[in-house]
């Protein structure tokens, strides 16, 4: 993925940088660095 703004539904707009992976089920509120991998509910870096 690219480090710029995404749009999902409902009109929420969040970055993702490169390399971000992001796990099933996680509640993500603000943007991911690049690199970081998340997960949880709210989202924290585990990696």
């Amino acid at each position: 993925m690219r480090n710029s703004p995404e749009r999902f539904d409902g009109g929420t707009v969040m970055a993702i940088g490169d390399n971000g992976v992001i796990a099933s089920g996680t509640v993500v509120m603000k943007d991911v660095p690049a690199n970081a991998v998340v997960s949880g509910s709210p989202a924290k870096i585990i990696k």
